[in-house]
């Protein structure tokens, strides 16, 4: 007959699958068998995110003081707690894999991030993205993103960028996203996305691309392989100033810019500079009526 509660290795042999047909046999004959049976099949009931420790616990206590004493050596006292601290271990794992993943942007800050399948997300600055990794293990690549991305998806399962503007779902592909209020845009750089806003699915091919302003619709020629943040090539073709301003502190790091009474719908044609702070600002004024107040980093616009 085996000795099981004063070896010290036996509950480990056996929540492994390690033991002998003959240990396991009488282990099963054994007063404690239900008892440990219970402890082991409850960390395989887990489901994020609910989960109830106490009564787990309340469970686990009223099979154990249900039972008649018995003395019980130290070894195997250790055994059962350490089955118990498993259960704990295997819960807290399953309640935090299924929390959302939150990465931020600063204004100015670009990041890059391997999502858990080894696709890339690129992120310009003041932006933000959330995904659930629990999601990914069961193949639905969904992640939320506000402010501007730049995505290289790797093939497998749908791949879909959610956001308050609208919906990408691409398989294996790059493509570009800025989603701001009232303005919506996204460039196909490689592959096809479909692109799904309020009412209207789009089938963007490689080239092509559109955006939403303020409820209507332009589509777009891309010839450029990269989003305009990336390669620095800021050109605007009837841009809303508030998509402008945006930029513009990403670029130079502006944490505070203030558009006094300024219609930020008024639309901006032209090139923004990056390497020169007062033109990149006269070029955007000038034009638009507008003057400028500039002090550490701290700019005031407004109108003339």
């Amino acid at each position: 007959m085996i000795n099981y509660k004063d070896d010290d290795t036996f509950l480990g042999r056996w929540l492994s699958g390690n033991l002998t047909d003959k240990e396991l046999k009488e282990f099963q004959k054994s007063d404690d068998f239900e008892l440990l049976s219970k402890i082991a099949q409850k960390s395989t009931e887990f489901k994020s995110p609910v989960f109830n420790m106490n009564n787990v616990k309340l469970e686990i206590q009223k099979s154990i003081y249900n039972k008649k004493p018995k003395v019980l050596s130290l070894y195997y006292k250790i055994g059962i707690a350490a089955s118990i601290a498993l259960l704990c271990t295997i819960a807290g794992i399953s309640y935090f894999s299924s929390l959302k993943t939150t990465i931020t942007t600063h204004i100015g800050e670009l990041r890059t991030v391997t999502l858990p399948d080894g696709s890339v997300a690129e992120l310009n600055g003041k932006s933000l993205l959330t995904y659930k990794k629990k999601d990914w293990e069961n193949n639905k690549r969904t992640l939320f993103l506000e402010g501007e991305g730049f995505f290289k998806v790797k093939k497998g399962s749908t791949f879909t960028v959610m956001s308050n503007e609208g919906r990408v779902s691409v398989v294996g592909t790059q493509f570009n996203v800025k989603t701001l209020p009232d303005f919506y845009a996204v460039e196909c750089y490689e592959g096809k996305v479909q692109v799904k806003k309020d009412t209207t699915t789009l089938l963007l091919s490689s080239g092509k691309g559109f955006y939403y302003k303020y409820g209507n619709q332009h589509n777009l020629s891309v010839e450029h392989t990269y989003p305009n943040w990336k390669s620095k090539n800021y050109t605007y073709d009837k841009i809303p100033l508030s998509v402008v301003f945006r930029d513009l502190q990403n670029i130079y790091h502006i944490t505070n810019l203030k558009p006094t009474t300024t219609d930020l719908a008024l639309e901006f044609t032209g090139q923004l500079v990056t390497d020169d702070l007062y033109k990149a600002l006269n070029i955007i004024c000038k034009p638009m009526h507008l003057t400028y107040t500039l002090s550490k980093d701290n700019i005031i616009i407004t109108p003339l």
